[in-house]
């Protein structure tokens, strides 16, 4: 479940139907290859399922040996904070394992505020002897950026980190909800063993099992070594000796209601809401689809996430302008995260649709909230006709 836990919350953050946009169309398609170009959505969405485990996570720009732009997904056991100021990250190292000449090494990457802008510095340590290595043909061991931007951007759950509160890492989700991790554990583990003693056991006396045996290991009945089924018994002295059979009643109710309440304890200390997941004997765990309400504990715990998440992609942003030579602000970067489990689209749609025919709103504006596009391209879309009927 501790898996599952996190691959949900890394669904409801980051998954495709996430918009970034600027107002500035050129960089807008630039960023867009870059994007496409590093797998962003589906590496990105793995980089928050590991944050929410681990607690920490980084997206890291550079330029390649080729001149693209690269972005790397770093975890949390590999970010190395080195400066922190305000609860920001200034200064920090990021180090991946790589292998140099046939032997394994550690490649650190350094990224270091200096007077004209960041710096960065590339380092390789041999794996074993944590010695300097030099560095392989075309990576220069420093590069002058000279940007004040930082090239790379620090996500984390927004909660606090209650083991350690000044530290620059965050906290796992699962931190607080170990003793219901364990719950489920406990539960379901005691439905495993539920079914595997409520086998069906037939025991047969010893003069009724045919034998074989040697003078080493002596008589002993005879049975499948993979049959569970069948269990050889010493006779009774008053001769009261016949087959008998055991067929134990399986607490099947008591157990799917147990654990129906576990998970619903382990979702809410998770922060997903106490209906997230519910167990059914038949078909095993769901997973709530329906819209959820704007005042649910879900809904609240991701608008709560996005916080943070939102300041991180736009450093991303900034950081990949920055290297193509386009200076992005902050508040010119749009995220438009997905609202689908908080907005019915088939009721937001047919709301539009009655106010165009009650004259609330253009046609142009209905198709440009349905479709995304600007007004200029909704205008366009618009037939040639003096009417639109815009149910059909």
């Amino acid at each position: 479940m501790a898996s599952r836990v996190c691959e949900d919350w890394a669904d409801l953050l980051l998954n495709e139907k996430v918009k970034i946009s600027t107002p500035n169309e050129v960089f807008n398609v630039k960023l867009s290859e870059v994007l496409d170009s590093n797998g962003f959505y589906a590496l990105a969405n793995r980089l928050v399922e590991l944050t929410f485990a681990y607690g920490t996570g980084a997206f890291v720009t550079y330029l390649g040996a080729s001149g693209d732009i690269v972005i790397d997904y770093i975890r949390a056991d590999m970010i190395y904070p080195i400066t922190v100021s305000g609860g920001r990250v200034v200064d920090c190292a990021f180090a991946s394992s790589v292998v140099i000449d046939g032997k394994d090494a550690y490649y650190l990457q350094l990224h270091l505020l200096a007077g004209r802008g960041y710096v960065i510095r590339n380092v390789y340590l041999n794996s074993k002897t944590g010695a300097e290595l030099t560095a392989p043909e075309g990576v220069a061991e420093e590069v002058e950026t000279g940007f004040k931007t930082p090239l790379f951007a620090i996500i984390k759950p927004n909660k606090t980190n209650r083991r350690k509160v000044d530290s620059p890492y965050g906290a796992s989700c699962f931190a607080g909800a170990i003793d219901q991790l364990k719950a489920v554990d406990l539960v379901y583990d005691s439905m495993l063993n539920e079914f595997n003693l409520g086998k069906k056991r037939i025991f047969v006396p010893l003069s009724m099992a045919r034998m074989q045996g040697s003078a080493d290991t002596g008589l002993t009945p005879v049975f499948d070594n993979k049959d569970v089924v069948f269990h050889a018994i010493p006779e009774n002295a008053d001769g009261d000796n016949k087959i008998t059979e055991s067929d134990m009643k399986l607490r099947v109710a008591e157990h799917t209601q147990g654990l129906g309440e576990a998970l619903k304890l382990l979702s809410l200390a998770c922060g997903l809401g106490a209906d997230r997941y519910s167990f059914d004997s038949s078909r095993g765990l769901q997973t709530a689809t329906a819209v959820i309400s704007e005042k649910s504990e879900l809904y609240q715990s991701k608008c709560k996430h996005e916080l943070v998440l939102k300041a991180a992609l736009k450093e991303l942003v900034i950081a990949i302008g920055a290297l193509l030579g386009i200076d992005v602000k902050a508040h010119e970067v749009n995220i438009d995260f997905d609202d689908s489990i908080i907005v019915d689209k088939e009721s937001e749609r047919a709301k539009r649709m009655q106010e165009v025919t009650a004259g609330i709103i253009s046609k142009e504006e209905y198709l440009s909230r349905e479709y995304g596009v600007s007004h200029d391209e909704a205008t366009a879309m618009l037939p040639q006709e003096p009417s639109l009927n815009i149910s059909e």
